[in-house]
């Protein structure tokens, strides 16, 4: 779908009191805002038009029936079921900067948007959140789900998530905010929280009781040099923003079976 034009489209609506459904013609309302560049790299294609996956649908309620279609790399489309006569209005979100940037430029294939992405409806607070998650690999992906060329091994070096809200929800990349951002790097635990995970966790260094404090330190860095080294991906929030909470699957390689 490209956002602003003057196509129209059909909203297909289930009434369960009469359990029948109706059919309403949509358009979109006029485009008062740009979130793309002048230039888009190479690979990055996917942001000229908006993919909607059913899977990312958040239903935001009110008396209009807010409801929210969501493309994670681009924007959102939201629509007031309920009202006589709905409309398709865009509001954009943050743009993956790093993906663009990437190989010299000509960034990188933005297919799975979950691998990197997730976004939730924060009742309580009335807010859009977004959670993103960014990975530092080698060499550089050409596709934003960390896919290799012929079957290339690629060296998870580092990777943050950062969390972005949004209360107003207009056509304004400015409404925003950027709430907090933590990388594995800069994150120290206890090697014991990783017992029974399943997840990749060497023995420390025989003890050395000549050196009891420096042997610890060295399992410690050891430790964490792994968590900061696994593959991250699929960021979930916790539903309707209970306890700030983001989850994120870990994997000892992409694709890794565990």
């Amino acid at each position: 779908m490209d956002i602003g034009r003057d196509d129209v489209y059909e909203l297909q609506l289930y009434h369960s009191d009469t359990e029948t459904w109706t059919t309403r013609q949509v358009s979109v309302e006029p485009q008062r805002w740009d979130p793309l560049p002048k230039t888009i790299a190479k690979y990055c294609g996917a942001l000229l038009r908006h993919h909607t996956s059913a899977v990312f649908t958040i239903a935001i309620g009110g008396e209009g029936g807010s409801v929210a279609w969501v493309d994670l790399w681009r924007s959102i489309l939201l629509c007031d079921v309920l009202c006589p006569d709905p409309s398709l209005r865009g509001v954009p979100i943050p743009l993956p900067l790093t993906q663009m940037s990437l190989n010299d430029g000509s960034g990188v294939k933005l297919d799975f948007s979950a691998h990197s992405r997730g976004i939730s409806f924060n009742r309580d607070k009335g807010c859009l959140v977004l959670v993103h998650l960014e990975r530092k690999e080698s060499p550089p992906p050409i596709h934003a789900a960390s896919r290799g060329l012929g079957g290339q091994e690629i060296q998870v070096l580092d990777w943050e998530v950062t969390t972005w809200s949004n209360s107003k929800m207009s056509d304004s990349l400015e409404d925003w905010h950027e709430e907090r951002s933590v990388r594995a790097s800069n994150i120290t635990i206890d090697a014991r929280m990783l017992e029974g995970s399943g997840l990749p966790c060497r023995p420390p260094p025989p003890r050395d009781h000549s050196n009891d404090e420096a042997t610890a330190a060295a399992a410690q860095a050891q430790q964490q040099l792994e968590l900061h080294n696994l593959s991250m991906c699929q960021p979930a929030l916790c539903p309707n923003g209970e306890d700030d909470l983001v989850y994120l699957v870990a994997r000892e390689k992409y694709l890794h079976p565990k």
